[in-house]
């Protein structure tokens, strides 16, 4: 389980998860109200917003978090772009809390046996609810939590290593491209080695604490390299490959198979291109890089 200070995520079907359903029953009410038809009639928060399908819940103001509206927007937008998702319109609470200490003590309270994390997703058969608190990386936070929140509406049976592998990815993406500055450096120096993280290993990785910090890399890795990898200028197969995955996983679920199957079939050469594109991986912007340098975070206080 990635270490302190890590957000976090339960996936749907996990024992864990079922430790804390009668908490999270409490918490829909708490957010919902019990005769509320909507959570923007809500009292129970001083401060709600809505952006899209995120209904922002605070105890504070939200006018000094950065470009809210706008990155969760161009969140929702960069999923459907990207992955060819609908993008569900699914409502997804976010509380928002305004310190740390008030953000543990609260999770404390409803959710006492979940160990301490920078930001939570949780969802079990009603709205997906995602906690954080306000710090320097809050953003970074709030678009790796959301983005497992978007995808777990149109995609409930997503493997776990794939969850985490694009979540990671969406958590960099915007400005700056997709150069996420933990992993790239990482990924690279594997690859000057002449490794290539293998697929297979993580698709046996079902829980959560089998997702070490070299397992959130590579992760991260492969959905970089299907999404973003160029050959002579034009992207190659591996976005179809992984377009046409996600939609017999929204439409088949379990029965979708394993992506790695895929890979080889569609992509013979799938090593060598792999090693190539990080090979020749290239930073972005010094202007980028600079806007990228005030969100991003060091391994050691992520995984």
């Amino acid at each position: 389980m990635p270490e302190t200070g890590t957000p976090f995520r339960f996936d749907h079907e996990l024992l864990a998860f079922k430790f804390c359903c009668a908490n999270l029953g409490f918490i829909l009410l708490f957010l919902l109200g019990a005769e509320s038809p909507s959570v923007a009639q809500d009292s129970a928060w001083p401060v709600q917003q809505i952006v899209g399908p995120f209904h922002f819940h605070s105890d504070s103001s939200l006018a000094d978090v950065g470009n809210l509206a706008e990155d969760m927007s161009k969140l929702q937008q960069d999923l459907g772009t990207k992955l060819g998702l609908s993008c569900s319109v699914k409502k997804i609470h976010v509380v928002l809390l305004r310190s740390e200490a008030d953000y543990n003590r609260y999770i404390h309270h409803y959710f006492p046996q979940l160990p301490a994390r920078r930001a939570l997703f949780i969802k079990d058969r009603g709205p997906g609810i995602v906690f954080a608190y306000r710090h320097s990386e809050l953003l970074v936070d709030l678009r790796h939590e959301c983005t497992h929140a978007l995808l777990q509406n149109d995609l409930p049976k997503i493997p776990l290593w794939l969850d985490e592998g694009l979540a990671e990815y969406f958590e960099s993406y915007g400005e700056q491209g997709s150069y996420h500055t933990t992993h790239v450096p990482i990924t690279q120096w594997q690859t000057k080695l002449g490794h290539a993280p293998a697929l297979e290993e993580l698709e046996r990785c079902c829980t959560p604490d089998q997702m070490d910090a070299r397992r959130y890399s590579d992760a991260w890795a492969w959905v970089h390299f299907l999404l973003e990898y160029n050959e002579n200028g034009r992207n190659a197969n591996g976005r179809k490959i992984l377009q046409g995955y996600l939609q017999d996983l929204a439409a088949n679920g379990d029965t979708a198979g394993e992506l790695s199957t895929r890979i080889k079939r569609s992509m013979p050469n799938w090593r060598s291109e792999f090693l190539n594109h990080f090979q020749t991986l290239q930073p972005p912007s010094s202007k980028a890089e600079d806007r990228f340098a005030s969100v991003t975070t060091e391994p050691s206080s992520r995984r």
